[in-house]
């Protein structure tokens, strides 16, 4: 149900409350889904961290390897060269030219062997090393990816808590917001119910109203039509008794002038039970007339003080409410002794003029203080013009048997 053009409806309060909660339920998946991403990465940067050890501690290995293949091969060539010094002192002394060449040939083809040994141990130990950078570099370039990733998710995680933080800070705004509005559209709700039992209270006083005076009207016209039958049954008497009285002339004629006056008294009955059904007749329809009219002023007053919306100027709102707040007592006042007396008064009058003076002082407010406020200008000037009806057809309705006796 709705409760107004500008107010939302409840299901769309709801509608509203329910989206906000699954933004909400969204929000701590992505939460939890990027805690899960951080946990993955900090175990992969231990793994990582963990190669980078091992890596390290090979590379220390390979090191020291190196170190003790160089020390064993200076211990090679210093066992070598003494070898050499004692066999060349063996050779001058005991042995020939030829055991000699034998040995320097085995010496020399030994010589290239460990040349051989020496540059396959050089070229090994050479992409050892180019293993070790590239596996350093790759090590460098994983940490600093790893940083950078870990940066990454930490803003991102900040940037996703600000925004949860801010999203769930509007969202309880928006809930207290909506939550205020729920309250005010059912306070409003229960002000309109009073108000249309209010009505149709009024509305029922004045059918009721409205039957009694009709009853009064049938009454009169029976009693209007009972009255001719009587005076058709006198008729009758006077005739019979014309017939049966002497004819006596001073008799007759004392009997004539005491008929005449029956017969005008008769005749003067007639017209003022005619005058009178007349008179009931039009300050009944001028009653309507006027009970309509205050009712509609009434709604009016009504639908106008639930329309209207607070103004910057609080003297000019204050102002424009207390006139709503007078018209309404004043139509109430109009209702309540149109239903009391029946008859059009000239409080009534009184009432009507005051109606209508400020209806006009709303319409001069209005547009002098708010120019942009065309519907309001527009009520006031039917409001004008109700209270101007309502003044016309009271003061009418009480005046008119002077003025034509003016006449």
């Amino acid at each position: 149900m709705s409760f107004g053009e500008d107010n939302p409806t409840f299901e769309e309060l709801m509608e509203v409350v329910q989206r906000q909660q699954e933004v909400i339920e969204i929000f701590e998946q992505q939460m939890e889904a990027s805690r899960e991403e951080c946990l993955k990465i900090a175990e992969e940067s231990e793994k990582k961290s963990e190669i980078i050890k091992l890596m390290e501690t090979s590379e220390i290995l390979l090191k020291s390897e190196i170190e003790s293949l160089r020390n064993e091969k200076e211990e090679a060539t210093d066992q070598k060269a003494k070898k050499k010094r004692e066999e060349s002192r063996e050779d001058d002394e005991l042995e020939t030219v030829e055991v000699l060449r034998m040995k320097c040939k085995e010496m020399t083809y030994k010589l290239e062997k460990q040349k051989t040994q020496q540059t396959s141990l050089e070229v090994e130990i050479e992409t050892q090393k180019k293993n070790n950078e590239f596996i350093r570099t790759e090590i460098e370039e994983e940490r600093r990816r790893h940083i950078e990733e870990k940066k990454r998710l930490t803003e991102n995680l900040d940037s996703l808590e600000k925004e949860m933080y801010q999203k769930c800070e509007e969202l309880q705004k928006n809930l207290s917001k909506t939550q205020i509005q729920l309250a005010e559209i059912k306070t409003e709700l229960e002000v309109k119910e009073h108000r249309e039992k209010q009505l149709e209270r009024l509305y029922e006083d004045v059918m009721t109203e409205i039957n009694e005076t009709r009853k009064e009207k049938s009454a009169v016209m029976v009693r209007c039509s009972s009255m001719t039958a009587e005076n058709a049954e006198l008729k009758a008497k006077v005739q019979q008794l014309r017939a049966r009285l002497p004819r006596n002339d001073h008799d007759i004629e004392d009997m004539n002038k005491l008929l005449g006056d029956q017969s005008h008294l008769i005749s003067a009955l007639r017209e003022e039970t005619k005058l009178l059904a007349r008179k009931l007749e039009i300050d009944s329809r001028d009653y309507r007339l006027s009970a309509l009219l205050n009712i509609i002023q009434l709604l009016i007053l009504f639908h106008v003080y639930l329309q209207f919306e607070p103004i910057e100027n609080e003297s000019v709102s204050e102002t424009i409410n207390f006139v709503f707040l007078v018209h309404l007592g004043v139509s109430s006042a109009m209702i309540f002794l149109a239903f009391w007396n029946k008859v059009i008064t000239p409080n009534m009058i009184g009432f009507s003029l005051y109606s209508f003076t400020g209806s006009l002082s709303l319409y001069f407010i209005s547009d002098q203080y708010l120019k942009e406020e065309v519907i309001l200008k527009n009520w006031s000037i039917l409001l004008s013009m109700c209270g101007f009806c309502s003044l016309t057809t009271c003061w009418w309705s009480v005046y008119k048997e002077k003025f034509c006796n003016l006449w």
